[in-house]
């Protein structure tokens, strides 16, 4: 049962082109899953002991990616770090220090980066340059293998390539590395119930918390980005409509339902307002709050009120709308582009069920 778990995870986890050659990759590994031996490093030489003999170069290599990806390692034919370890360098010169801020900058206009996004890609740089003072597909592979070497997590290390190719496209020195195999997964323990979003919303409400109201209960109705409601106004809400600049520089259609636009007009004729203005505005500065301190009120309030800290986020409340959706409709392709997703299989994840609702299924269902 694991292991067939572990392959559903690893065939989504491949790319789209990956996907569409799998034929041969997905024959070699269910042969692996009907046999009765462990996930693990002696059961995979166990496999190679009995059928070894039917495997080529290539048949080994899938099961080494769909091993290392289910989490086994050292495995002989497993990946390998396409490097060496190297050492550090006494410090990093001033030409690579311009490189990187001019890398910064060309990357917030071509992709509009958030700033903590931004911050993070200079200390990839800047780590980078800690270790190699020339930029060359051989020092980021000898990066890579250094940071792999040092423990850091498959998730975090294709991060970092991506920072690198980004780097080589600004420089004009393309870098090709391949990302490593991992679970593409939702984090469906840290979602909320209607339940607990309901009582959440009426505590806000009761207490007159009336910009965080708003904003739990846009983000909650509509899937939004953080991103997407920095730019909202109040007019935007009372339009119906939101047109709003997301990932990639793409622009995106947003709907407010009919019960969230009266909601506003009615709360409007009591709390007179500038709906020029955006919903996210500091009362003590008068400008838009910084993520930062949104994410600090949304927490503190969430404390007060008893709802779940590890909830309180501004994504958990897109899971929240994305999940509430495809229960009630079923619609995998309707919600794929109400949420912006490029591709289907990123919603696909929301599929999935909690620890809670698996146990409950399994209590209904099973009477015999």
């Amino acid at each position: 049962m694991i292991k067939s778990q572990k392959f559903g995870e690893y065939l989504l986890s491949l790319s789209p082109t990956e996907r569409a050659f799998s034929g041969r990759r997905v024959k070699v590994i269910s042969k692996f899953i009907e046999e009765d031996v462990e996930l693990s490093k002696p059961g995979y030489q166990e496999y190679l002991s009995k059928f070894g003999m039917d495997l080529n170069d290539t048949d080994r290599k899938y099961l080494c990616d769909f091993l290392y990806f289910s989490g086994v390692r050292r495995l002989g034919g497993a990946r390998k770090p396409k490097g060496k370890v190297a050492e550090k360098i006494a410090t990093i010169t001033e030409v690579n220090m311009k490189m990187v801020c001019a890398f910064l900058e060309w990357a917030k206009k071509q992709r509009d980066y958030s700033v903590s996004s931004i911050r993070m890609k200079r200390d990839h740089m800047v780590k980078f340059f800690r270790y190699f003072s020339t930029f060359n597909l051989a020092n980021c592979r000898d990066f890579i293998a250094t940071m792999e070497h040092d423990g850091m997590s498959p998730k975090t290390l294709n991060m970092y390539m991506i920072t690198l190719k980004q780097y080589g496209e600004y420089v004009k020195k393309p870098v090709t590395m391949r990302k490593i195999s991992i679970p593409r997964s939702l984090s469906v323990e840290n979602v909320p119930t209607e339940k607990e979003y309901q009582a959440f919303i009426q505590w806000l409400r009761d207490n007159e918390k009336w910009q965080m109201y708003w904003v739990v209960r846009i983000l909650g109705s509509t899937g939004m980005r953080r991103s997407e409601l920095n730019q909202l106004t109040w007019n935007d809400i009372l339009s119906g409509d939101f047109f709003p600049l997301c990932k990639g520089k793409k622009r995106r259609m947003i709907y407010f339902p009919n019960t969230v636009v009266k909601e506003l007009k009615e709360w409007l004729k009591s709390h007179p307002t500038d709906t020029s203005e955006k919903l996210i505005i500091s009362k003590r500065f008068g400008k838009p709050l910084s993520d930062r301190g949104l994410d600090q009120i949304l927490k503190n309030q969430a404390l007060n009120a008893g709802f779940p800290k590890e909830k309180a986020h501004c994504h958990a409340f897109r899971h929240f709308f994305a999940k509430q959706y495809l229960a009630k409709t079923k619609d995998v392709i309707q919600l794929a582009e109400l949420l912006g997703h490029e591709s289907v299989d990123t919603t696909r994840l929301y599929l999935q069920k909690s620890k809670a609702e698996q146990a409950r299924d399994i209590n209904k269902y099973i009477t015999w």
